[in-house]
């Protein structure tokens, strides 16, 4: 053969090495058959780790490789089979019937069937149980009877027609009822274990039985959470890492220097000063959130129970410049509860709904004039005779806002706020208890209507942090939990969330933009815009 054909088979072998090179660096699942572990930071201990009682939105995550229910969310937030192969709804659309997969298996290798999830459903709206979210999903038959004592949990819309038929009933046909059940609240439990240890069913890997992609092997207290490949999870051949081990800790500088050093691959902390170079240098990436935050106020409290003094607290605080030069990552500045992103009757419920506080940059000036009269009104003229309030809060970002916040209140209205800084699981032990004056506070959308923002003050709601009670608020919510014509249900929000802001029930601050400290080489993370960041496909490149 000639020389030509040699050189020209050369370059063809050259350039298939080049291609087959390119296609593996760019395929994950190339890890598949790897040992290899992600190093995550979430925060610090949580709460709790059980999904009926969780109140905190870090918490979610763990939930997510932990647990799986009837249905989840693809990267995309569309709604796809999980436990549930398929199901069907009634043509009123009261009646859901799910049709489970017989391959679907707890951590330890016992099957899952439809009476798992009755019993999960049942824990979760028996009182003793004192779930702080089951009041947010009275749309089931006989929740709300059953929440209040009246009526006994076997009585609730959901029952087990066979091992694998799930049936549900509801009060009222709503269009986002799948979305609800996407929510980990609505996982499967083991009923053989929560009877046998309680509480603590969850402080033992052993006791801890999950049916997600990864199961818990090793926990200790406010240092880690260690979860491995669940063999028996049903789409166990989709998931990559072999292991995900949760650092517990909420210290921005360790978060920084240990991503920096390829120790950790994710975290939720690091310093928010440095947030410009870090994105420069790729290690930021922003995931929109439908998330709110605020600040609850007591408004029991004598000095807070004055609604002028609340307004007054608002209209102080420069809201641009916190986003511009404290959190600095997107976040939009908030004259309002429900967050962007929310769905309304004609577009976003936000956009329909307008702000309710001229928060713009040329009016700050004009507000804090405002803010100054009201004190006066009050009987609090340049902040004579206010007493000394506590603002209580945890570390991070949440330190910095109220720093500046602090200065504000102090320069425009001569008061002095004092800050109490807690660890995280007891910050939202005392805002439960209602011993706080001011506390930051926040919402994270559990599903994508209105209503799960709007219905947290409720006069009812345990998660009413700011001890708000107002009928004509209550009403306006009842009512937007019955009707089913669209635009009158949106209408009656709009009006509820209104009232709210004009009784100062909250301060609201911000709508969220989620700044995460990502290690370069992690990949195939799917970012989810309620927090609930999944790692079962994620993995490292070289």
């Amino acid at each position: 053969m000639s020389n030509k054909f040699y050189i020209l088979l050369f370059i063809f072998v050259c350039l298939l090495n080049i291609s087959c090179s390119e296609i593996e660096e760019t395929m994950p699942h190339k890890y598949t058959n790897q040992y290899f572990a992600l190093q995550i930071n979430i925060g610090s201990e949580p709460y709790t780790i059980d999904p009926s009682v969780n109140v905190t939105s870090d918490t979610l995550i763990y939930f997510k490789h932990i647990f799986e229910g009837l249905v989840t969310k693809d990267k995309d937030g569309k709604i796809i089979p999980a436990v549930a192969k398929s199901w069907s709804i009634s043509s009123d659309g009261l009646v859901y019937t799910f049709n489970l997969r017989d391959n679907a298996y707890w951590s330890d290798g016992k099957g899952i069937t439809a009476s798992d999830f009755v019993y999960s459903f049942r824990r979760l709206f028996d009182p003793q149980t004192r779930s702080k979210y089951a009041y947010q999903y009275n749309v089931i038959k006989n929740t709300k009877a059953i929440f209040n004592g009246e009526l006994e949990p076997k009585f609730l819309g959901v029952e087990a027609i066979d091992d694998y038929t799930l049936e549900i009933i509801l009060e009222m046909p709503i269009t986002y009822f799948l979305e609800i059940l996407a929510y980990p609240t609505f996982s499967p439990l083991r009923e053989d274990m929560i009877s046998k240890f309680g509480e603590s069913w969850t402080d033992n890997p052993l006791t801890f039985i999950g049916n997600g992609p990864f199961k818990v092997v090793e926990r200790k207290f406010n240092e880690y959470i260690i979860m491995e490949k669940n063999e028996f999870y049903w789409n166990s051949s989709e998931v990559i890492p072999s292991r995900l081990e949760f650092i517990l800790k909420n210290n921005n500088e360790y978060s920084l220097d240990s991503v920096k050093k390829g120790i950790l691959h994710f975290s939720r902390n690091f310093p928010r000063d440095q947030i410009s170079s870090l994105e420069k240098d790729g290690y930021i990436h922003n995931v929109p959130r439908i998330s709110s935050y605020f600040y609850f106020v007591n408004v029991t409290n004598s000095v807070l129970s004055d609604v002028n003094v609340r307004k007054a607290l608002s209209l102080a605080i420069d809201r641009n410049y916190i986003v511009e030069n404290i959190t600095k990552s997107g976040e939009k500045p908030a004259a309002a509860l429900v967050p962007y992103g929310v769905p309304g009757f004609f577009g976003g419920f936000r956009e329909n709904g307008g702000d309710y506080i001229d928060i713009t940059k040329d009016n700050y000036e004009k507000n804090v004039k405002e803010a100054k009269k009201l004190m006066m009104l009050s009987g609090y003229p340049n902040g004579n005779n206010f007493p000394t309030l506590t603002f209580t809060t945890t570390h991070g970002v949440h330190k910095y806002i109220f720093e500046a916040i602090q200065k504000m209140w102090r320069e425009n209205l001569g008061i002095n706020v004092v800050m109490e800084e807690l660890e995280w699981s007891d910050l939202v032990k005392k805002r439960f208890a209602k011993r706080i004056d001011i506390a930051s506070g926040g919402w994270n959308g559990d599903f994508n209507d209105p209503i799960n923002f709007l219905s947290i003050f409720l006069s009812s709601s345990p998660n009413n942090n700011s001890v708000y009670s107002n009928v004509r608020y209550d009403d306006f919510i009842k009512t937007a939990t019955l009707i089913t014509d669209s635009s009158h249900r949106m209408m009656t929000m709009h009006k509820a969330e209104e009232l709210l802001i004009q009784d100062m029930a909250i301060i609201p601050i911000y709508f969220y933009n989620e700044p995460l400290l990502v290690c370069p080489k992690l990949k195939g993370v799917i970012y989810d815009s309620m927090g609930q960041h999944d790692f079962s496909r994620a993995y490292l490149v070289e």
